[in-house]
């Protein structure tokens, strides 16, 4: 009777030290990564140098006239004054701020050169004294960072929390200095808001030597003499009135003592530009209509073949997909000038590094900055959209992390305004690079915008544009630029646009399917008896989708027939973007599935698709990463999937415009591709993957001539086993299996244990022959995989059956019965 007690008991007891451990483990990771969020709110910010303020900012609160602000605008100027990766100079250098150290620089770039030093600057507002406000001004605190780095980590969101800091390291040195002053307003330069502040900061200490003032960085440059110096003067102008020619923030920062003073610096100059929480005043029509009048400019960049985007969500759809993200720069390959005419980067300012492309523009990006679009009130469905932005330049010679994100005026920036309307989908705007004046004498650019709602081809891109001049004297070669469409991202994109995709190659596909699929017995017996990846029986559009799923891999693979033990990996990408009448995947809201929401197939022939699985067109984009493939790293392609014998038969096209020269232009190009490349691809049947390898094989054969430039020798690669959609599937019903034999195994195991024990207790006379420790290593063995989740039948089965060949099979499948029927003895 005392037997249930027990085993009830034992079992208890073991439950709650298993939730204990668990608890205890899944809560650990937690409180060690744990960060106060809060730190800010208990941070106290001081205002005991005020009447000093009012004694050095006497010039500044001489001009200043009485505030506007209301308390929203006050609490607004935190974001509105805010930059970050301002750029900062000193003009004499006689006496610098701060040391850097640019040996063994980490700040290397793709092609082995370093990159060149930025000095940068960021300033935000951390508190605002609402309470203490004068009639001309108001209490502020803020900090500045002040770097020059080259490894891409240049600190922009450090708090001011009175911590006195500088950093140096190799390739990065930056300073930190806390502020407390005065907001005050003036009507001098057209309106002003000018912050008057004073710093309190360690510095480095300088050695008397002017030639040499950091002469201990050769000794032991991570001990860094530091000073303390509480006279230092920061004075950022602002624009009253936010326009394209007046969004300019320039400060001084200046050192208060001598230049006697080991502790005093030159001038250091200020410069960036309000972002895109400033509020922008739309006004500059005069300017605009330079570029835009008459509305829309004939470019002819889309020549009518595509469609582009005129619905009512482009504001939406402008700031998502140019959020962080380059726009590439499409070389100058229809350019037929002289070189250093070709070579010239638009309107921007061309370094060294840019001019020694040749007009490929390779490794170039173009960002867009500071997005501001405003739509007509009232008019959303007709009216015009007004839109402002920074188009800035980044130089291969640019770390891209940190030159992305600068705010600085310089002649890599073009500051941009202009109109969108939906009768054209043409967004038209007018450019004024670098420094800017009222009257526009810079704004000689014109930009037209565009975003392609058709994908083919030789259309890939979900951002497509040109920068080009407005006079008629040729300044500079029409540049472009694109953004190429990402198929892991796009979900982003469609949500708003609903794309097509428009099949061209179909006919040619058709060809090398006949070349390579002739009549044969092999053939018939491949179609009779084996099953590949084809439409299930689901709805149309899920069908559809789940086939796109299962044709789309991400695996390492190795050049075929090179053994893979010798042959150099290569990381492949096959993304399949169009799958018949249905471009991208569609999304199930009933059973949650993950695939995306994009455009709606034609029903019509859908019981044809379904009972006759006939040919599927499809696209996909095709992905190479690896030694001696740079040429191949992305190939669009186009063509015919056949599921009877699981292969795919395609176009490929691959961008050769930045191999531009004089003697590409006899070659047959289309649109700056080499369209002369067929590519097969060929899938593991669905079914018998325990006797057939399953990985898929690609061949990749260029049609050009030995004597062509473009021609290639034929590129045959095979992928690691893959694994599909369904068998993942049942992979995580063995892992259902396993769990329940892992509880009936334990508790049998735990049985076993209680039933000795009790026997034991009943039984004296065989306690010397029954060992305690056996048993407690015994119960430890049976729980530790229920502790850890470790795999006891199946672990091997799953994890090892798609990293072995065909051959080797059905060998491992023997083993593991072998190490099942051992398991079992130990019971």
């Amino acid at each position: 009777m005392k037997l249930p007690f027990s085993v009830s008991a034992f079992c208890l007891c073991f439950l709650c030290v298993f939730l204990v451990i668990v608890v205890a483990h899944s809560q650990l990771p937690e409180e060690m990564y744990r960060f106060d969020n809060d730190k800010r709110s208990h941070v106290s910010y001081r205002y005991d140098r005020i009447d000093e303020v009012q004694k050095q900012c006497v010039s500044v609160l001489a001009s200043a006239s009485e505030l506007r602000l209301g308390y929203s605008g006050v609490v607004g100027m935190k974001k509105e004054f805010s930059f970050v990766n301002g750029d900062w100079i000193q003009e004499d250098g006689k006496f610098p701020i701060m040391p850097f150290d640019d040996g063994d620089s980490p700040g290397m770039l793709p092609g082995g050169d370093r990159s060149s030093p930025m000095k940068l600057v960021s300033f935000r507002v951390t508190d605002v004294d609402h309470a203490h406000r004068l009639k001309k001004s108001i209490p502020v605190n803020g900090f500045m960072v002040v770097g020059i780095t080259t490894d891409g980590s240049f600190m922009e969101n450090v708090y001011g929390d009175g911590n006195l800091d500088f950093r140096l390291w190799p390739g990065h040195s930056q300073l930190l200095i806390p502020f407390q002053g005065v907001y005050t307003e003036s009507k001098r330069n057209g309106g002003e808001r000018v912050l008057c502040l004073l710093g309190n900061t360690m510095l480095p200490t300088r050695e008397t030597n002017p030639a040499n003032p950091w002469e201990w960085m050769k000794k032991n440059p991570s001990d860094v003499p530091m000073s303390e110096d509480d006279q230092i003067l920061l004075v950022l102008r602002y624009p009253l009135t936010f326009t394209l020619t007046n969004r300019m923030i320039t400060g001084e920062l200046k050192s208060l003592n001598r230049d006697s003073n080991p502790k005093y610096f030159d001038v250091v100059h200020i410069s960036s530009q309000l972002g895109s929480s400033a509020k922008f005043t739309f006004g500059s029509q005069r300017i605009v209509s330079k570029a835009c009048d008459p509305y829309p400019y004939k470019d002819n960049l889309t020549n009518n073949v595509i469609t582009v985007y005129k619905g009512t969500r482009f504001c939406e759809i402008l700031e998502e997909v140019t959020r962080d993200k380059p726009l590439s720069v499409v070389p100058n390959w229809r350019c037929n000038g002289t070189d250093d005419f070709c070579s010239q980067l638009g309107p921007f300012l061309s370094d060294e590094r840019i001019k020694s492309t040749h007009g490929s523009f390779q490794d170039v990006k173009l960002y867009i900055q500071d997005v501001i679009c405003e739509q007509a009130a009232g008019k959303r469905n007709s009216g015009s959209t007004m839109v402002s932005a920074v188009f800035r330049a980044v130089s291969p010679s640019e770390n891209r992390y940190n030159a992305a994100k600068r705010s600085g005026v310089n002649n890599m920036s073009l500051a941009t305004e202009g109109i969108w309307k939906p009768s054209s989908g043409q967004l038209c705007m007018v450019g004024c690079l670098g420094l800017v004046d009222a009257k526009g004498s810079n704004c000689n650019t014109r930009i037209c915008l565009y975003i392609p709602t058709t994908f083919a081809l030789k259309q890939r891109s979900i951002i497509s544009g040109t920068l080009s001049p407005i006079n008629n004297n040729s300044d500079f070669f029409p540049l472009s630029f694109e953004q190429l469409m990402q198929p892991t991202e796009l979900w982003n994109y469609f949500m708003f646009t609903h794309p097509n995709y428009s099949y061209s190659k179909v006919n040619l596909a058709g060809t090398i399917l006949e070349k390579n699929e002739p009549f044969s017995f092999s053939t018939v017996v491949k179609k009779s008896l084996l099953t590949f990846p084809k439409l299930e029986d689901e709805t149309f559009q899920d069908s559809l989708s789940l086939l796109s799923e299962d044709l789309t891999f991400h695996i390492p693979g190795f050049p075929d027939p090179m053994p893979r033990v010798q042959a150099p990996r290569v990381d492949i990408q096959m993304e399949i973007l169009s799958v018949g009448p249905m471009f991208g995947r569609y999304f199930d809201a009933q059973n949650g599935s993950i695939v995306e929401q994009l455009d709606t197939p034609n029903q019509a022939n859908t019981a044809e698709y379904t009972e006759k699985q006939l040919l599927l067109n499809v696209s996909a984009q095709l992905s190479l990463s690896g030694k001696g493939y740079s040429n191949f790293s992305t190939l669009f392609l186009e063509g015919l999937y056949d599921p009877h014998v699981g292969k795919m038969y395609l176009i490929g096209c691959r961008d050769v415009r930045a191999s531009w020269s004089v003697l590409y232009q006899s070659y047959d190009l289309e649109a700056g591709m080499d369209c002369l490349i067929e590519v097969v691809v060929s899938y593991p049947p669905t079914t018998t993957r325990w006797l057939v390898n399953p990985t898929a094989t690609i061949s990749i054969e260029s049609q050009r001539t030995d004597d062509d430039g473009l021609q290639f020798n034929t590129i045959k690669l095979q992928t690691f086993p893959i694994i599909y959609r369904k068998q993942r599937e049942d992979v995580l019903s063995h892992r259902g299996v396993e769990g329940i034999l892992r509880i009936l195994t334990l508790t049998f195991a735990v049985g076993c244990i209680l039933s000795q024990l009790f026997y034991i207790k009943h039984n004296m006379d065989s306690l010397p022959y029954t060992s305690l420790v056996v048993l407690g290593v015994q119960s430890l063995g049976y729980s530790i995989p229920l502790i850890t989740d470790a795999e006891a039948l199946f672990k091997r089965m799953v994890s090892e059956s798609y990293d072995v060949s065909s051959s080797g099979a059905l060998e491992n499948k023997s083993v593991e019965v072998s190490n099942q029927i051992a398991k079992a003895n130990l019971f």
